[in-house]
């Protein structure tokens, strides 16, 4: 949701809406949708342990812990706009990424 919410109102895909309506969007139309996968603190250590060794650093962490989050939830599919990223972090038994 914070990505969603940060793209929304940072303008990246030419369009920028106010925090307000981004919060209503994100309420109306994706909380309905989507199941929010949570990390445990223990969980996030492990996989920041393994970062290394996938090129993760600096803000590509976000990014890898969708990947976390989404193997958690046993998803085989991550829906992105920002396919570089998720493809050079992409390992074999990873979610695949697709634009949405």
């Amino acid at each position: 949701m914070l990505e969603t919410f940060s793209t929304l109102t940072g303008g990246k895909l030419g369009v920028r809406v106010t925090a307000d309506f981004a919060v209503r969007m994100l309420s109306d139309t994706v909380l309905p949708r989507v199941s929010v996968i949570e990390l445990s603190s223990a969980e996030i250590i492990a996989a920041l342990a393994i970062a290394q060794s996938r090129g993760v650093r600096g803000g590509c962490v976000y990014d890898y812990m969708h990947f976390i989050a989404a193997k958690k939830a046993n998803a085989s599919v991550i829906h992105t706009l920002n396919m570089d990223d998720f493809l050079h972090l992409r390992r074999g038994d990873d979610p695949e990424a697709q634009l949405p």
